[in-house]
């Protein structure tokens, strides 16, 4: 919920930086390649948690509540 709005946010400001050559096109590529590698670490995390919840539905033989603060932050 915080990580991807800031690397995000960081582009933009590193693309602006690129538009006034106060940065090179490296620094500009790199900034989009930290966001990538944090967007894809949280598809791997919530597949891993989804992974881990289903396994333990099927353990215990049935539904958990769904009440929990992670199905919450996975649904938006």
């Amino acid at each position: 919920n915080e990580l991807l709005p800031l690397h995000h946010a960081l582009v933009q400001e590193a693309q602006l930086h690129h538009n006034a050559m106060l940065i090179g096109v490296y620094d500009l590529l790199e900034a989009k390649q930290s966001e990538l590698e944090t967007r894809r670490g949280s598809i791997v995390a919530r597949l891993d948690y989804w992974l881990a919840r289903t396994e333990l539905e099927r353990l215990t033989d049935g539904p958990l509540p769904e009440s929990t603060a992670q199905d919450n932050e996975t649904e938006e």
